[in-house]
């Protein structure tokens, strides 16, 4: 048996027998010291207690002049200090200091064992600190440290351990002040102490073990990652080969489990979770209630466990993650050092189950606690600025769910605070400013004030900025800088702001794996703003793929988690929207429905319930429009006010609200035509244009809203001021550029008809010079030719009556032309903008290639994905364009240069058109409420002739009813129009022989669904008929006929024509004489030597054809979409033949080098 193991079994039988019967003293403190060393090798708590026993025996047994007293007493103070460690029980801590302290006073300053007994002292005062926070300690604890060192002189283990300690305490002084020389000092001294230490001394562990924390110190102030890795690096050399019942074991267990953690937070690598999560179950797992560590391994493993939640959204993760850090608060003292600690990491996880489950209570805690952390902590201490953001962040989440003003206030000043408490280089100032930029962001959305919006983009952007590209809460911040930029969209209707909004949204979803939690956030984000660029441009595929990315959204958030309701409420919205696009009614249905739902799981007093309820009064309005249902428009009114009556009054929402209700009141007025509906109308909507910044987005429609409502009390009143105001209203809006371009454009609408009222033909003329030059900023050339049209069709008819208004003003045909020619629909400008390159390549094929490539590229970037491409398909940012769009300006100017291009893609001069006139006049005739008109492009002269006798409302009941070809409608416009047109010209009689007159007409609006060539008296011998008089062709533009005349179809043995007969139409009337009418041009191009093919009646030996041929003739029925003209088709047997399809077979000519040259 060992020696030891004689003298343990001693000291076991010491417990039931007299010490003094045991021998000397010296016999009783190696028997004490054995039992120790014991202790240390199994943890046995037993062992301990009877070491302690026997060192007091001893103590009091010997006397006080005995030379070893000293060394006995130190021996007792370091069993006291060790059982303190294990049952935290402050009395053994403060015996231990006292003898210790007792020991340093008594023994002589040359003692050989001096520098061991100061660095035990030191040591023990340095525990106390970290047990009560009291900086006396501390200080002390340094200074006796360092003075063991300074009197240290050859024994190179003693120093090691100085030196060890004095890392641990400076780095405690480091934690309580954040002075970064104490970090340095700390540091310095770690490395020194390990390089003294020799691979095999027991105190190696230690070392690395201090210096690894000091290290992973730093890492948490500068954000060095390679400070980090080597406290990773020492912490696992740490545990190598210990064994498993060391008494630091579960200490160094959770040293390392911390440093992993801060390496998951860095990386976001779930690996370095999971094993941050293990070591951290097995440093508790190692450890006793009355080890007085296990509060802070409890409240680690309950961070890391929260990361998990946040991963995963497993509420099993957070269930456990509350309960330890419950526990870690519990069995921490009131006066604890590391109490303020635990409970701000408690009350942010009490904050975290609120954003899951919504449940008030949870958050009233986690506030209550944050403020108690808060309070505990000195304003000095390096985590009061980490303390004072989580607290700022719980009283901004009540702030969302009450609406509680205060809230908010506090929030942004406990943000402030927090950001003036933190050093400049602290690594997590990045995560301040981002909290505080999204607080000041909801104060934006209260006040509408653009320099707290400001400030909020400052702050975000300084956040991503600092933050690193391989951070994983980088794509969060990016994704809160996209919102702000939203917002400040909102305010100046700048769409670089929008565009950059889209572009971090878009960024912060690919940057954020599939399975995680906040996945689901990034896509409803991305999934607005992509609704937002929808309103502006009308892009449709950004309407369809918002609806896509909110549905994925709300599919991802469970059912009970609070921001649910917001995805639905967007959800719902953007299928409002495309029930408003597309008129289908089961969007509309559907979004009622969503909105139902949300406002169902909303709480009455919760802050966004007014929107909710707003939104469902928008769409019970649109079904309103559609069914006529009284009801819906009364429930749309009566939650309005509610709305109102719910939010704080002069907030940018609540403009919107009552914008909304002044609307609804009118719908209901025009209905019941209680002027008190209409006077409380006004009176809302001047309250919301009021309220809404002169720079904002929506300023425009509001500031329209309300001019509808004063031009609807003067149609009653005839009170002047009202047709005055309403004007200015109008006129305001027209001018607002911040708004959108169509917003601005109806409102330069609505102000030409009450200024036709007043009149006013003058104002009226400049107001629709202004709102004529802003179409073409209304269809970018990123929009597909769908959403062009549809843009367009908004404003269909008001380039006829900008001419109308211009010849009312006195301003000339050729004004009224311009306008007409700028006002042409989007297919005849594709086509027209084909030719003028065909134009160019002739002349110019380098500027030709050049501007087709740049096309190419610009098509490229804008076109949208397929149907049956995959739906995780990027969105492609507008503004991916921008440098394309500069090189084709570039490109335009330098093409303008050159002789004979001056005008290449612009409208044609006066010149141009008369030379366009040599084969015969050209008519272009312009319909419109204000007054109608024919055009008379001649080659001598442009001049106008009246037709005052053509009633525009007559004609739309015409239209209306279907009533276009019949022998009365004939007649009809033989009379008003045909018969003054041919007059002027001098043709007044038949034709004779083969001298036809030839004559371009060119109609307008609803006249283009007349047959002009057919008007005339028919029957009766008589010859008042334009068949009998001219021969005539038609024209969309009178560009479209400059380009005809320019390039002539040449006639040759390879001329080819498509012929197409449908005698009889599915569902439609027959035709008898259509294949009369094939036989007929058969013989003429046989005359001609054109080869004429005649292919089956079916849309797909059409379209082969179609490629060989120069002329395509079509006799048979179509049918026209005023929604979309590139809908418009021809009907053959087996279905439609869309004008879309014609227009891509002439993209697919022009590439092959040929091109069509008519239709008919």
């Amino acid at each position: 048996m060992e020696d030891h193991e004689i003298l343990v079994q001693a000291g076991e039988q010491s417990v039931s027998s007299d010490l003094h019967d045991l021998g000397s003293q010296a016999d009783l403190n190696s028997i004490g010291n054995e039992l120790i060393g014991r202790f240390l090798r199994s943890g046995a708590i037993d062992d301990l207690e009877k070491s302690i026993a026997i060192g007091r025996e001893v103590i009091r047994t010997t006397p006080h002049e005995h030379p070893d007293l000293t060394a006995l007493q130190n021996n007792l103070a370091i069993g006291l200090s060790y059982r303190f460690s294990q049952t935290g029980r402050m009395q053994d801590l403060a015996e231990a200091i006292q003898i210790e302290r007792h020991v340093v006073n008594v023994i002589p300053s040359d003692h050989p064992r001096r520098c061991t007994y100061l660095n035990n002292l030191g040591g023990l005062l340095g525990e106390k600190y970290v047990r009560t926070g009291m900086r006396n300690d501390l200080d002390e604890a340094i200074q006796i440290i360092q003075q063991g060192i300074d009197e240290n002189h050859g024994h190179d283990t003693l120093q090691v351990a100085l030196l060890c300690n004095l890392t641990s305490r400076l780095g405690n002084r480091y934690s309580l002040t954040g002075t970064m020389s104490d970090l340095e000092e700390a540091i310095k001294t770690g490395r020194e102490a390990l390089k003294a230490c020799r691979m095999d001394q027991p105190e190696r562990r230690v070392c690395l073990n201090n210096l690894g924390i000091r290290l992973s110190h730093r890492y948490g102030r500068t954000g060095q990652i390679d400070d980090l890795e080597e406290s990773i690096q020492f912490g696992r050399e740490v545990l190598k080969d210990i064994s498993q019942g060391h008494p630091n074991l579960a200490e160094w267990l959770n040293n390392l489990a911390v440093r992993i953690g801060f390496r998951y937070t860095r990386n976001g690598k779930v690996e370095d979770l999971q094993e941050s999560i293990l070591l951290g179950r097995k440093a508790i797992d190692n450890s006793s209630v009355n080890d007085g560590r296990q509060a802070a391994y409890l409240n680690h493993l309950a961070n890391r466990l929260g990361d998990e939640y946040s991963r995963t959204n497993n509420e099993e993760y957070l269930r456990e993650a509350i309960e330890h850090a419950e526990q870690a608060v519990k069995m921490t003292a009131e006066d604890h050092p590391n109490r303020p600690a635990w409970l701000n990491d408690l009350g942010v996880l009490l904050g975290e189950r609120f954003s899951s489950t919504g449940t008030i209570d949870d958050l009233q805690q986690a506030i209550e606690i944050g403020r108690r952390a808060v309070g505990a902590t000195p304003p000095n201490h390096p985590d009061y600025a980490g303390r004072l953001n989580t607290l700022g962040g719980l009283l901004s989440d009540r702030y969302s769910r009450t609406g509680e003003e205060a809230d908010l206030e506090d929030s942004i000043e406990v943000g402030r605070q927090a950001l003036l408490a933190i050093p400049k280089d602290h690594p997590d100032q990045a995560v301040f400013l981002n909290n505080l930029s999204l607080r000041l962001g909801l104060q934006y959305s209260r006040t509408g004030s653009m320099d707290i919006l400001q400030e909020a983009i400052c702050h975000g952007q300084q956040a991503v900025e600092e933050t690193p590209s391989d951070h994983p809460e980088r794509s969060g911040r990016i994704g809160n800088l996209g919102i702000l930029l939203g917002k400040k969209y909102f305010h100046t209707g700048g769409m670089d702001d929008l565009e950059e909004a889209i572009r971090y949204h878009l960024q912060a979803l690919e940057a954020t794996p599939l399975n995680h939690s906040r996945r689901s956030g990034c896509l409803n984000n991305l999934a607005v703003h992509l609704k937002y660029r929808y309103l502006r441009t009308q892009s449709l595929s950004d309407l369809e793929k918002s609806i896509e990315m909110g549905q994925e959204a709300v599919d991802a958030t469970p059912s009970q988690h609070p921001n649910r309701v917001r995805r639905l409420d967007n959800l719902a919205d953007s299928f409002g929207r495309r029930h408003s696009r597309t008129g289908h009614m089961n969007d509309l249905e559907k979004a009622i429905q969503i909105e139902r739902e949300v406002i169902k799981a909303t709480p009455n007093n919760h802050p966004d319930r007014p929107a909710y309820l707003n939104n469902l009064g928008i769409r019970l309005s649109h079904r309103f429009s559609m069914t006529n249902q009284i009801s819906d428009l009364e429930e749309a009114i009566r939650i309005g006010r509610k709305a109102i009556e719910d939010t704080a009054q002069g907030t940018l929402s609540q403009a919107g609200w009552l914008n909304n209700l002044g609307t609804w009141l009118r719908e209901s007025f025009l209905k019941t035509e209680a002027m008190a509906e209409l006077d409380e109308a006004i009176c809302h909507a001047r309250k919301a244009v009021e309220a809404t910044p002169r720079s904002h987005l929506d300023r425009a429609g509001r500031l329209t809203n309300l001019g509808v409502l004063l031009g609807t009390y003067y149609c009653r009143t005839l009170a002047e001021g009202y047709l005055e105001e309403c004007i200015t209203c109008f006129h305001q809006a027209l001018t607002q550029v911040s708004s959108p371009v169509l917003s601005r454009i109806s409102a330069g609408i609505l102000c030409i008809h009450y200024l036709a009222v007043k009149p006013d033909w003058h104002q009226a003329y400049e107001v629709a010079r202004v709102s004529m030059n802003l179409i073409p900023l209304l269809s970018p050339q990123s929009l597909e030719n769908s959403d062009k049209q549809y843009v367009l069709s908004q404003i269909a008819g008001f380039a006829s009556d900008a001419a109308a208004v211009a010849m009312q003003a006195g301003k000339g045909p050729l004004n009224a032309l311009d306008f007409l020619e700028q006002g042409r629909g989007v297919l005849a400008a594709s086509i027209e903008m084909r030719a003028d390159v065909e134009d160019l390549r002739q002349t110019y094929p380098g500027l030709a290639t050049e501007f087709t490539q740049l096309q190419d590229e610009f098509e490229k970037r804008t076109t949208t994905k397929s149907n049956n491409e995959p739906k995780s398909s990027p969105i492609t940012p507008l503004d991916n364009c921008d440098q394309v769009n500069r090189e084709l300006d570039r490109l335009l100017i330098t093409i303008r240069q050159k002789p004979g291009f001056e005008r290449f893609l612009l409208s044609p001069n006066e010149e141009e058109m008369r030379n366009a006139a040599e084969c015969g006049p050209i008519i272009v005739i312009n319909t419109s409420k204000y007054r109608c008109d024919a055009l008379l492009i001649e080659h001598e002269q442009v001049r106008t002739v009246a037709l005052s006798q053509l009633d525009y409302s007559t004609m739309q009941s015409r239209v209306n009813s279907g009533d276009l070809g019949s022998m009365h409608a004939l007649a009809w416009l033989w009379d008003e129009i045909a018969q003054p047109i041919l007059s002027a010209l001098g043709i007044t009689e038949a034709a004779v022989d083969d001298n036809w007159p030839h004559v371009w007409w060119i109609p307008t609006g609803l006249l283009t669904r007349f047959p002009l060539h057919a008007a005339g008296r028919h029957g009766g011998g008589s010859f008042d008929t334009v068949l009998d008089r001219v021969m005539s062709s038609y024209g969309s533009s009178v560009k479209a006929i400059i380009h005809a005349r320019q390039r002539p179809l040449v006639i040759s043995s390879s001329t080819r024509a498509l012929l197409v007969a449908m005698d009889n139409t599915p569902e439609s009337l027959a035709l008898p004489f259509a294949s009369k009418e094939l036989e007929v041009l058969l013989g003429i191009f046989k005359s001609m030597a054109i080869n004429a093919v005649v292919p089956e009646r079916r849309i797909n030996d059409v379209m082969s054809q179609m490629l060989q041929c120069e002329i395509f003739h079509f006799a048979g029925h179509g049918q026209t979409n005023d929604r979309d003209p590139s809908k418009s088709n021809l009907i053959l047997e087996d279905g439609k033949l869309m004008v879309a399809n014609l227009l891509e077979q002439n993209a697919e000519l022009e590439m092959s080098g040929s091109s069509m040259k008519a239709y008919t």
